[in-house]
């Protein structure tokens, strides 16, 4: 499907540039987490997005 909001996890856009979207929601106890990652990143001077980002390629590197 070619369209975002039918299958995001498979959007390709206009531009034929491969593109993955991932909307995170915390509730309840989770919020602490939430606030505990923005802290890190407004001291880091990251954008959220980014920072999460970042993490994330730095916990799935293979080990070499």
């Amino acid at each position: 499907m070619e369209c975002y909001w039918g299958s995001p996890e498979h959007y390709r856009h206009i531009a034929l540039e491969e593109i993955r979207r991932l909307d995170l929601q915390w509730n309840g106890n989770e919020i602490k987490y939430y606030d505990a990652i923005k802290i890190i990143a407004d001291q880091n001077n990251i954008d959220l997005p980014i920072f999460i980002k970042k993490v994330i390629a730095e916990r799935t590197k293979k080990k070499k």
